[in-house]
């Protein structure tokens, strides 16, 4: 038997997050709960699949969350959601590493579809990096852990995020934009994603 998936959900009204922790609860998922920024870090050491924030939290904002998410658990999905969409803010959210932006009212099959589709491309992503980790290097660069993706080999962080973003866009059926200077390897890494 699979583990049961467990999700948190950091919404500060009462209504919206029992609402959004007992649909959860009726698809089998564990839920957490939380009504803010400080219940939600409170939660940083328990094991979360995937988080669903809301934008707005009293005085506090899901962008708080999602960077503090994004320090302990680089890989766990995160949804942000809000009544107050405009494409700055979901701009801004996935730049800091959100998975997706919905917009309130939330459909319910919306949000189980989101939920499915996200959980599936982490399990993808775990299933390919486990894979490749038989094969990556880990010979030390200037002190550095190498990291393989395609045929690309790297030692800089940053470099190890794009890769990390680009195993995300090749587990989904997302269409991608490669932008770069010539020879700073757009092909290799659509080659890789694809």
């Amino acid at each position: 038997m699979t583990r049961q998936s467990t999700i948190l959900v950091v919404e500060d009204q009462a209504a919206e997050r029992r609402a959004m922790a007992s649909l959860l609860e009726t698809e089998n998922y564990a839920v957490l709960t939380a009504r803010g920024r400080r219940d939600a870090e409170q939660l940083l050491g328990d094991h979360v699949d995937l988080v669903i924030c809301d934008l707005r939290l009293g005085q506090a904002s899901g962008v708080e969350v999602l960077r503090a998410w994004r320090e302990k658990w680089p890989d766990a999905p995160f949804v942000m959601v809000t009544a107050f969409g405009d494409v700055d803010s979901a701009v801004s959210a996935m730049k800091l590493g959100a998975d997706d932006f919905l917009t309130k009212p939330i459909h319910p099959e919306t949000l189980l579809e989101t939920i499915r589709t996200l959980l599936a491309t982490r399990a993808a992503t775990a299933t390919a990096s486990a894979d490749a980790a038989s094969t990556a290097t880990a010979l030390p660069a200037n002190g550095k852990r190498l990291k393989r993706f395609g045929r690309m080999l790297a030692a800089a962080e940053s470099m190890h995020e794009l890769f990390r973003m680009a195993e995300r866009a090749a587990a989904s059926a997302a269409t991608v934009l490669i932008l770069g200077e010539s020879g700073v390897g757009k092909e290799l890494l659509a080659d890789a994603i694809h």
